[in-house]
């Protein structure tokens, strides 16, 4: 790496796809980062859905070795614009002073929990909706939580229940754009995913 720029070199190539939730492996040259005058010890690897436009920590004040494993985020959707880079760690005393993206985007597809199931009589209404909906079934469980995602994968709502007996709420998505979410409904250690659209 002597001599060479900073630079990532995974994830180089057109049609990368990997599935929510899988470790893959990052990789970056060094360059002579690691010695004076940077003498930067720690990296920091973060990752985009939109690329670029906002980023996520997946690992903060890794050793800077020039590879890395990491486990892909399961975002609510598949994300077809997905980055990484790799910056000197920030700390409390220290900025980034340098960082690097890798080239071409590439796909990580959402996986549904293995423990998906399908609900017998569930009635989500109205779809379309204005941002306040209905949730009706008859639970497993007295343990059941609703999560809303938008479709870029941003959690919008999240709330637990403990039904007794049929559950039957009004959910209502404070200020909801225009446009398609995914509701997360959670009983016990099961999960079904339903789209609404909100018009």
């Amino acid at each position: 790496d002597a001599g060479a720029p900073f630079s990532v070199t995974s994830q180089v190539t057109s049609g990368i796809s990997y599935v929510g939730g899988s470790t893959q492996t990052i990789t970056w040259a060094r360059g002579t980062t690691e010695s004076a005058p940077f003498n930067v010890a720690n990296v920091d690897i973060l990752i985009t859905y939109d690329n670029g436009l906002t980023w996520t920590a997946l690992l903060s004040g890794t050793p800077n070795d020039g590879t890395q494993s990491v486990t892909m985020p399961n975002p609510a959707t598949t994300q077809n614009n997905c980055k990484i880079m790799v910056r000197s760690a920030v700390t409390a005393s220290q900025k980034s002073f340098f960082f690097d993206v890798n080239n071409v985007a590439f796909q990580i597809t959402h996986v549904l929990n293995e423990n998906s199931f399908e609900i017998v009589d569930l009635q989500l209404y109205p779809n379309p909706n204005n941002g306040s909906f209905n949730i009706k079934y008859i639970p497993l469980t007295d343990n059941v939580k609703i999560n809303v995602f938008d479709i870029s994968g941003r959690q919008i709502f999240e709330k637990a229940y403990l039904p007794n007996g049929d559950f039957n709420e009004v959910i209502n998505l404070q200020n909801a754009s225009k446009g398609v979410y995914l509701v997360y409904i959670l009983d016990g250690d099961k999960q079904i995913v339903k789209k609404i659209v909100v018009e």
